[in-house]
C-alpha cells in the first residue's frame, strides 16, 4: 500500500513543456489583442494629412494605453519565463495556478479598452493598474508555492536565494499598490513608478549578500 502511495505521488509531477508552450501562445495572444484597441480613423472622414495627422493625435490615449499595455505583458513573461528555468517539474496545483496567472493576464487586453475609451473616469483609470495588480499577486502566489512545494519542485536554489526571491516578490506587490493608487490621479503614467524597480532588486541583494557574511 505504501508503496502504490509513493508511486501515485510521483506520477503527479510533470514536465513543464507543454505548459510553458501554452503560456507563450497566452500571453502572445494577449500581447496582440492589444492592438485592436487603437481605432483606424475612418477613411471617408480623412481627406488632407493634416485630418490624418489629427485623427492619429486624436488616438494618443489609445497609443499610450496600448503600449505600457504591452511592455506590462513582456515584463511578466519575462518573469514567467526566469521563473521556469528554475523549475524542475510541476504537480497539479501548479497548473492550476499557472492557468489563474494566464487568465488575469489575458484580461489585460479589456483593461486596456476600458482605461482607452473611458479615460475621463477614475475607475477606468485603475482598472489597469488593479488588473496588474492582480497579476502581481498570483504570479508571487505561483512562485511561493514553487518554493515552498513538498516535495520540492525546485532543487537546485539555496535558502537564501529563496529568501532574496521572496523579498523581491514582496516589493513587487508593494509597488503594484502604489501604482494603483497613484492611477487614480495619472492613469497608466503611475507605471512610471516601476523605474525604481531595479534599485531595489540591487539594495535587496547587497543586503542578503551581508545577511550571509555574518551567518
Amino acid at each position: 500500500m505504501l508503496n502504490k502511495l509513493k508511486s501515485t505521488k510521483k506520477a503527479e509531477r510533470f514536465s513543464t513543456r507543454r505548459m510553458e508552450s501554452l503560456s507563450d501562445g497566452v500571453f502572445g495572444f494577449a500581447m496582440t489583442l492589444l492592438v485592436l484597441n487603437i481605432v483606424v480613423p475612418t477613411i471617408t472622414s480623412i481627406k488632407t494629412d493634416s485630418q490624418l495627422w489629427q485623427a492619429l493625435v486624436d488616438q494618443q490615449r489609445g497609443i499610450i494605453s496600448f503600449v505600457i499595455a504591452f511592455f506590462i505583458l513582456a515584463a511578466m513573461w519575462s518573469l514567467h519565463v526566469r521563473q521556469f528555468e528554475k523549475l524542475d517539474n510541476v504537480d497539479r496545483r501548479f497548473l492550476f495556478i499557472n492557468n489563474v496567472r494566464l487568465l488575469v493576464a489575458i484580461l489585460v487586453a479589456f483593461s486596456t479598452s476600458i482605461a482607452a475609451n473611458y479615460e475621463q473616469l477614475v475607475l477606468a483609470r485603475m482598472i489597469l493598474p488593479i488588473n496588474f495588480l492582480l497579476l502581481a499577486i498570483v504570479s508571487t502566489w505561483q512562485w511561493y508555492y514553487a518554493i515552498n512545494a513538498k516535495p520540492p519542485l525546485i532543487s537546485d536554489m539555496t535558502e537564501s536565494e529563496k529568501r532574496m526571491h521572496k523579498i523581491r516578490a514582496v516589493w513587487f506587490i508593494v509597488f503594484a499598490i502604489i501604482v494603483v493608487a497613484a492611477a487614480r490621479f495619472i492613469g497608466e503614467l503611475a507605471f512610471a513608478i516601476f523605474i525604481l524597480m531595479p534599485l531595489v532588486v540591487k539594495l535587496t541583494a547587497r543586503e542578503e549578500k551581508v545577511r550571509e557574511t555574518t551567518e
